[in-house]
């Protein structure tokens, strides 16, 4: 259920973001959870050792929650201080 939806807005977000002028600039596309979660199974998944691999992947839930976290601490801080 999260990766269908992580791809989604993902893609709807992209391209909002890289579509035209907007409020985000469009290396924040980059701190997507999805983007950030595909990354961290990229490295995880070339780790030197079966052992180390299946240690990263058992955080990934960890890591997906801390890629919503930054995003969104990030959204909001980026929003204010535009408002300002």
């Amino acid at each position: 259920l999260v990766i269908p939806s992580g791809v989604l807005f993902t893609a709807i977000f992209g391209y909002a973001t890289l579509a035209g002028p907007g409020v985000y600039p469009r290396w924040f596309v980059a701190l997507t959870p999805f983007s950030v979660l595909t990354l961290y199974a990229a490295v995880a998944a070339l780790a030197p050792s079966p052992d180390t691999a299946s240690a990263l992947f058992t955080l990934m839930g960890n890591v997906y929650n801390v890629a919503i976290t930054c995003f969104f601490a990030v959204s909001t801080i980026w929003l204010m201080r535009l408002k300002h």
